[in-house]
């Protein structure tokens, strides 16, 4: 049709404007709950439903032939896009702080969480449902580039149903564990307390840091503030360095420890992490410090009992590595080292939809470059070894 692009820009921003208007008159953004399991399933069917009367009752109809059009499609996309720039300007805020951004629900949740917008949820609805109405009315033949677009955009639909339908079903909780604590309490984003299936016991905490580093300081010898800080990296196997025109020995070359004995001429000095408790002067204004390597990792082991049954497992978890225990990924979040480890668990039940619709578009990517670029190659290469044997004929 000649006018499909424009029909998508037109159409998806009719979606957006329904959107502003739903989220004025129920004052505020989108609460995710209100549509959990089933009604998300139920919404999902529907859309599918609704996209397959179109193209089998009327596949001929003129928005049935409008709806599947390319060109309709990049008009909803180009809008989507469009807005997405645009919140991408703004300063973002979590659903929870909304209410400390400003009391206006078009304020607050249309222009400072897109996620938690009517607006755009509307324009993702449209997007699903003309991505069905595409993905049915393609004419079904067993060629592998038909195959090839079948995957590309079930791929698509899945990871659009995925993480569309199942926000509202994912569960996110934290808590706070000392080391030999055990709890099955967790909290909300919004404060609620909830009780776990199974206890969860810190059984050991360490961290892994970089090697420490001899810092020359140099400070202000009338009010004592620092100047200027130089440091060196210290070497596993180096025992003399030359700073500040000065030879050092180190005694004890354990370049993770807290305290380290150097030699400067015929002196020697404790040096400690903590400057206060131990330093060596080099000059009027320089002294020699030990400066405390930078955390690398944190590392954590839990365990976990069931509440109904007796049966204990251990795994340790890394930061961003995850322990998947009873359908709940458990991560290390933050370490607080006067309260403990802030851990914070994920379920999401949807998850394994996301998993396929991304492998099934990995897989379909692939197989269009196959039949694709390589394709074009193989083609062309066969075509000219066609033309060249009437060629050696006529020599």
């Amino acid at each position: 049709m000649r006018h499909a692009y424009t029909f998508g820009i037109t159409t998806c921003l009719i979606a957006a404007l329904l959107g502003i208007v739903v989220q004025l008159l129920v004052g505020g953004g989108v609460d995710s709950s209100i549509w959990a399991f089933p009604l998300n399933l139920f919404l999902t069917l529907f859309i599918i439903a609704t996209a397959a009367v179109f193209c089998f009752r009327y596949p001929v109809s003129k928005y049935t032939l409008l709806f599947r059009q390319p060109l309709f499609g990049a008009g909803v996309m180009t809008v989507l896009v469009g807005f997405t720039i645009v919140m991408g300007t703004l300063l973002q805020h979590r659903p929870e702080q909304l209410g400390e951004v400003g009391s206006m629900p078009l304020v607050g949740a249309l222009f400072r969480s897109m996620v938690n917008s009517w607006c755009f949820v509307g324009m993702l609805l449209l997007l699903l449902f003309v991505l069905c109405i595409v993905t049915m009315a393609r004419k079904v033949t067993f060629t592998v580039r038909y195959i090839a677009f079948l995957l590309n955009h079930l791929g698509l639909l899945l990871l659009m149903i995925a993480s569309l339908m199942g926000t509202a079903d994912k569960c996110e909780y934290k808590m706070i564990l000392a080391e030999g604590h055990t709890t099955s309490m967790v909290y909300t984003s919004k404060g609620q307390r909830v009780s776990l299936p199974f206890e969860l016991t810190l059984t050991r905490f360490s961290t892994e840091g970089f090697p420490n580093k001899l810092t020359v300081v140099e400070f202000d010898t009338i009010n004592g503030q620092i100047l200027n800080q130089t440091q060196i990296d210290l070497e596993a196997y180096k025992h003399r360095y030359v700073i500040e025109d000065h030879h050092i020995d180190v005694m004890d070359n354990d370049i993770y420890a807290d305290t380290m004995v150097v030699k400067i001429g015929e002196d020697r000095w404790l040096l400690h992490t903590d400057n206060s408790q131990g330093f060596a002067p080099l000059q009027r204004d320089k002294a020699l410090t030990l400066s405390k390597g930078a955390v690398r990792r944190y590392i954590a082991t839990f365990s976990a009992t069931h509440i109904n049954s007796e049966k204990v497992t251990t795994e340790t978890v890394l930061v961003n590595h995850p322990w998947i225990y009873e359908g709940f990924y458990i991560y290390l979040e933050d370490y607080n080292p006067h309260r403990g480890v802030v851990v914070k668990l994920v379920k999401d039940n949807w998850l394994w939809l996301a998993y396929i619709g991304l492998w099934t578009l990995i897989a379909g990517a692939l197989l269009m470059f196959i039949t694709g670029p390589i394709g074009l190659v193989y083609r062309s290469a066969v075509i000219n070894e066609d033309d060249v044997e009437p060629q050696k004929r006529k020599l």
